[in-house]
């Protein structure tokens, strides 16, 4: 099967469905959102749609090309840049942490030296997920954080339940600098964006300044106003720090439903199945 070339513009390229646009209009004026972007990506077709506007008090108007923090999407690019070492024989997921980070350490000493990168993978490793400081802005922020995580207690036993974990995605993307020898955005641009054309994405505010852009929102005494601070730490960027359009994502869900030459099919479908 020939790989669809990830440079060129998604063909055909369609028109969102009026009625989900005003299904979303309705679903914004009662959650009084400012604005949202829209992606839909079936049988080879695409469509973006944008609504309402970014900035409450600088508004623009919102479209498919409008860069947003996508959150916790993000966890999915720092998976896959894991499944590419695996491809690669660089790493294997049943392999301890300590097998690439000799130091790592939680409170528990058992945990420490068994939990392998299937849990972080999985959320099954049980420590105290939403672990959030930030330790500066340089190339050691994410080395610092994960440093850090020695004070991090089990909630649950080691792959004893799924359980939502943050702070197992600190480890995942330690483990990119240190396999890859750069940081981890740089790994992540080189591994995922630029191959799968996902151009202007970007992790760091100074990026956004020539580009239109959306913040967060929240309420505040019956106002809606701009949730701050803006950017999150850089040591998040592995949890949740990309920043993306719905056109971006379009082409990232072309990826990961027909493939592209960045991993192999076998190891794509497999990471859907449960675990």
């Amino acid at each position: 099967m020939k790989l669809p070339e990830y440079n060129s513009p998604l063909l055909p390229y369609c028109r969102v469905d009026p009625a989900l646009l005003d299904q979303a209009r309705a679903e914004m004026q009662r959650d009084r959102v400012p604005g949202i972007a829209l992606g839909v990506y079936h049988n080879g077709c695409a469509a973006t749609a944008g609504l309402g506007v970014t900035n409450v008090v600088h508004p623009q108007p919102v479209g498919g090309d409008t860069l947003f923090q996508i959150a916790s999407i993000t966890k999915t690019f720092t998976a896959t840049a894991v499944l590419q070492l695996v491809e690669q024989g660089r790493l294997r997921l049943d392999d301890p942490v300590r097998a690439h980070l000799p130091q790592f350490t939680v409170a528990d000493p058992e945990v420490s030296a068994a939990v392998t990168i299937r849990h972080c993978l999985t959320h099954s490793c049980g420590w105290e997920g939403d672990f959030y400081e930030n330790p500066g802005w340089g190339d050691d922020a994410l080395a610092t954080m994960v440093a850090r995580m020695g004070k991090l207690v089990q909630v649950t036993p080691l792959g004893g339940m799924w359980s939502y974990n943050n702070a197992a995605f600190y480890v995942l993307g330690r483990i990119l600098e240190v396999l890859h020898g750069r940081p981890y955005e740089d790994v992540l641009n080189e591994a995922l964006l630029a191959p799968l054309g996902m151009d202007d994405t970007c992790f760091f505010a100074h990026d956004l300044l020539h580009r239109n852009f959306a913040v967060g929102h929240a309420e505040d005494g019956g106002q809606t106003v701009i949730a701050r601070p803006w950017a999150m730490p850089r040591c998040g960027n592995p949890i949740g720090g990309l920043i993306a359009s719905a056109e971006h994502l379009v082409r990232y869900a072309r990826f990961q439903l027909d493939g592209a030459a960045v991993l192999s099919d076998a190891m794509r479908l497999a990471a859907f199945e449960p675990a």
